[in-house]
């Protein structure tokens, strides 16, 4: 995933420069219960300037991919945010990691148009859907530990059937790194064992 080129190297200093931020966010989180919105200014300050490094290498497609990404995943958040299935802090770092690493919807439409399973596979592969995908599925897989769990019995508690011990943002930090150094290796083995079906039941 990391090459030589401009692209990959200014998408490797992204990675490089966003993780101590979302490290840091996991550990208030599990102190405070509770991220400083400082800490989400911060990295939206340090990681400005690489934007506009990619742009001037790249041209304006980069910001404006940035700047829609970041727009549907604030809707997409704030919805999730209303019906109390993520907290703000979650909702916080999805719209900075996807205005951040935007995927490139335009290649995908242009490459994989005559395929539409190809095409969902290359969308759902891309870093931020992968990193959303690998985050969710540890936070899941965290969730069957009764060690890490007690019931929401408390009536406050409204749309949370379970309160997980361990802050989200944990298995985020995991998702995050899983993705951004392998891809998303639950979606890819998903789709292989579809397409191993679904072409053993044509031969």
């Amino acid at each position: 995933m990391f090459g030589t080129d401009i692209p990959s190297v200014i998408f490797t200093v992204k990675i490089i420069l966003f993780l101590p931020f979302l490290i840091a966010a996991a550990f208030q989180d599990l102190r405070a219960e509770t991220v400083s919105d400082s800490v989400w200014a911060a990295a939206a300050a340090v990681l400005l300037p690489v934007i506009m490094i990619d742009a001037f290498f790249g041209g304006l497609q980069g910001p404006v991919r940035s700047a829609a990404a970041g727009i549907l995943m604030f809707v997409f958040a704030s919805v999730c945010f209303y019906f109390k299935i993520f907290g703000g802090a979650d909702c916080k770092v999805f719209v900075l990691l996807a205005f951040f690493f935007p995927p490139d919807f335009c290649s995908f439409s242009f490459s994989f148009m005559p395929s539409f399973p190809l095409l969902i596979f290359s969308v759902f592969s891309s870093f931020p859907v992968s990193v959303l995908m690998n985050s969710l599925a540890a936070a899941v897989l965290f969730s069957f530990f009764p060690m890490l769990q007690r019931f929401g019995a408390d009536t406050r508690d409204i749309g949370c059937l379970f309160r997980f011990e361990v802050p989200f943002l944990f298995p985020f930090v995991l998702g995050f790194i899983t993705a951004a150094v392998f891809g998303n290796l639950i979606f890819k083995t998903l789709f292989l064992i579809f397409v191993f079906v679904f072409f053993q039941g044509n031969l």
